[in-house]
């Protein structure tokens, strides 16, 4: 259950480090590769979620959080489709999650 408190850590320091930049509703899209049928992904799913609802309606009011989640299913091959997937459909700035050393490093 410490991931998730990690993750949301890890959000608020990427959005503190781009906070100096002039703003309009400004939208981050941040994406997430876990696998969701795991129970340590079904956490850190309904973690993120909360985690993003939560600065999205508390902290600011000009600046919020778009999440995008993709399934890895525990396949670098697919972790890596996925990464690919949300940085080019998507435009996400930041992916986190990756449950493995072998999805990661790919």
């Amino acid at each position: 259950m410490q991931r998730p408190c990690i993750t949301f850590v890890f959000i608020s320091l990427f959005l503190v480090s781009s906070y100096g930049e002039e703003t309009d509703n400004k939208v981050t899209n941040i994406g997430a590769i876990i696998d969701v049928h795991s129970r340590i992904g079904k956490e850190e799913k309904t973690a993120l979620e909360i985690a993003v609802q939560s600065f999205n309606n508390n902290v600011s009011n000009n600046h919020k959080l778009s999440l995008y989640i993709q399934n890895s299913r525990r396949d670098p091959l697919l972790a890596a489709t996925a990464a690919k997937k949300l940085i080019e459909e998507q435009e996400v700035k930041a992916i986190i999650g990756l449950e493995t050393w072998e999805e990661a490093a790919l």
